[in-house]
């Protein structure tokens, strides 16, 4: 058996530094990373009462040592998880694609929409009209026609051109995804709502102005200016 390797103070201290900052670029949780911390702010501490512990314990015996070390690592978790709770992980939010095409009009998928409604097909109804919405949003140049474009994606652009409307176009786009994987079953009231948010998002989009537009007026104010 080889002998047991015996590391300075500072060594430990130097790799328990390293490991800490291995642990902060491993995507750890928040709460696993002030572990890390609190400890290694007291590795000097731990050191000490290893210090004065002297040689292992005999083979059969308690090593008080190790025994303290756990018990305070375990303390360390219990007081983190009382203080800032168990750790939550993040529900990853499924993203249909919207697939609209650009030749077909938003009245196209509209026209789509209401004969569907009619015949209570909910689904596709709800469906086809945020399909009209977002190639709304394209005719008008608010968002740029893009293949693969998933309904939160358009939500997240516009709502940047469109602020006033924010929350209809989050909640058209969670709507959208919620009926497309199933995780709701579309029905009346679903398209209605689907509706009142294409409206909203049309309203708010007639007073849209595009940047380049503001660019556009202020050369030809500098231009009236210098004749």
């Amino acid at each position: 058996m080889s002998p047991p390797i015996d590391i300075g103070r500072d060594e430990a201290r130097r790799r328990a530094e390293e490991e800490l900052a291995k642990a902060k670029y491993q995507g750890l949780p928040q709460w696993l990373q002030d572990l890390f911390a609190w400890l290694n702010a007291r590795w000097d501490d731990i050191r000490e009462i290893a210090d004065v512990g002297g040689t292992p314990s005999a083979p059969g015996q308690v090593d008080w040592v190790y025994l303290l070390i756990v018990i305070v690592v375990v303390t360390a978790i219990v007081v983190l998880v009382w203080k800032f709770g168990l750790p939550k992980w993040r529900k990853r939010t499924r993203d249909a694609e919207v697939e609209a095409d650009p030749d077909q009009s938003p009245e196209d998928y509209r026209s789509v929409a209401e004969r569907a409604a009619e015949a209570q097909e909910w689904t596709v109804a709800v469906r086809e009209r945020f399909r009209a919405l977002v190639r709304e949003l394209e005719e008008r140049t608010i968002i740029d026609p893009r293949p693969a474009r998933t309904a939160l994606e358009a939500a997240g652009t516009s709502a940047r051109m469109l602020p006033a409307v924010e929350r209809d176009l989050h909640a058209a786009a969670l709507l959208f995804n919620d009926v497309m994987y199933g995780e709701r079953i579309a029905d009346r009231a679903a398209y209605a709502r689907m509706v009142e948010a294409d409206a909203a998002v049309r309203t708010a989009a007639d007073s849209f102005r595009h940047p380049d537009e503001d660019e556009d007026d202020e050369l030809r104010a500098l231009d009236e200016v210098a004749m």
